[in-house]
């Protein structure tokens, strides 16, 4: 049996013209819509292959009375929206997300479809094949519908969850579903049935749903790293012990390289990692800033401690060259207290309480350096 290039108007009930100048368009947009005496052939195999999505914006170019001519108000689609629409699908392809299949020669088609069909024979009597029909049964068939719909179902509710225990759950049910219809498609294989798009179909589901299951345990532990992070932080925030602070702020940078070291499997994955990587780095250069302005402050306390020592250490003394010595390893020690509280500025961080011990002890320092010289 030999398949002809049938396009959609050509129908045995009447006239080719008619047809077409009526916009009776009789390709079925899913499997679900029965509409009797379709066209079959390779254009038809072809449709069939099409995106639901690809078949909404093809009839509504074809038919006068589709939904999409309706909501348009009988206009088409414009030169630009069909770009975007066939660049969009021509990238799916390439990336695998639709089956090539689409481009099969003709001698395929009857072998893929697996139907009796109509073809030629003395001029334009059409003849009815007698070949055994190598369909599905209407039980099996049926059946793989409602699954593939209980998977559309989950997809949504994947799409809407980004709570990575709740995504492996769908992932799971997913996965246990396309268990049921590769049994049934086994079944209906070992029958000699032709199955071969529903098994493709159900091992690309398989695939996704493994390949999510995998994104989501990457993303769980994303998440729990990130959830660490957030708690390093906010043990900072009351915490003015430098010592603590530093092994809190080590902590969040082993965290951070921790992120880092995920983003190849992210990208295995196809996840983008933009804004990941952006995160990280961010992390990073903050827990950097951290370190500096703990060493700065711990640079301070300590020159604090050494001026609050000389001038305890004063009291009593009288001898004028002691306190004039004093008063300058004061004063040098409160130049580089300056220096510091001025380094520390630069971070936007509240320096009051250092300014006000400037303001408080300077005085102090030169009126025990003047009155011992």
């Amino acid at each position: 049996m030999t398949w002809s290039m049938k396009h959609p108007y050509d129908r045995r009930d009447s006239k080719l013209t008619d047809h077409i100048c009526d916009e009776v368009f009789k390709y079925p947009i899913t499997d679900k819509d029965t509409i009797d005496d379709v066209p079959r052939g390779l254009t038809y195999f072809r449709w069939k292959i099409l995106p639901i999505k690809v078949k909404i914006y093809f009839q509504g170019v074809f038919d006068k009375k589709s939904k999409l001519m309706r909501q348009l108000g009988g206009n088409r689609l414009n030169l630009n929206q069909w770009s975007q629409i066939l660049n969009s699908y021509l990238d799916k392809l390439k990336n695998g997300v639709f089956s090539k299949k689409i481009f099969r020669n003709n001698q395929e088609v009857q072998q893929w479809v697996g139907e009796p069909e109509y073809h030629e024979t003395n001029g334009n009597q059409r003849v009815k094949s007698n070949n055994k029909t190598t369909r599905l049964s209407q039980v099996a068939y049926n059946t793989l519908l409602d699954i593939k719909n209980e998977i559309d179902n989950l997809f949504i509710r994947l799409k809407n969850n980004r709570v990575s225990k709740e995504r492996q759950d769908i992932v799971n049910d997913m996965l246990n579903i396309c268990n049921v219809a590769e049994q049934i498609i086994i079944k209906e294989k070992n029958e000699g049935k032709t199955t071969e798009k529903f098994e493709d179909y159900y091992a690309y589901l398989r695939d996704t749903a493994i390949n999510i299951k995998k994104s989501a345990q990457v993303f769980q532990k994303k998440d729990k790293l990130i959830n660490g992070i957030r708690n390093c932080f906010n043990q900072l925030k009351d915490n003015y012990d430098y010592s603590s602070s530093r092994i809190i702020i080590n902590d969040i940078q082993m965290k951070c390289q921790s992120l880092k070291n995920m983003l190849p499997k992210f990208e295995e994955l196809g996840i983008n990692t933009t804004n990941f990587r952006k995160y990280i780095n961010n992390m990073w250069e903050t827990t950097e800033e951290m370190i500096e302005q703990n060493e700065i402050r711990s640079e301070l306390d300590a020159l604090y401690s050494s001026i609050i020592n000389i001038m305890r250490q004063l009291r009593g003394e009288h001898n004028g060259n002691v306190r004039y010595r004093a008063g300058l390893d004061m004063k040098y020690h409160l130049e580089n207290y300056k220096i510091n509280v001025s380094h520390l500025r630069k971070y936007n961080v509240n320096v009051s309480r250092y300014e006000n011990f400037i303001v408080g002890i300077e005085p102090k320092i030169n009126n025990i350096i003047n009155k011992a010289y």
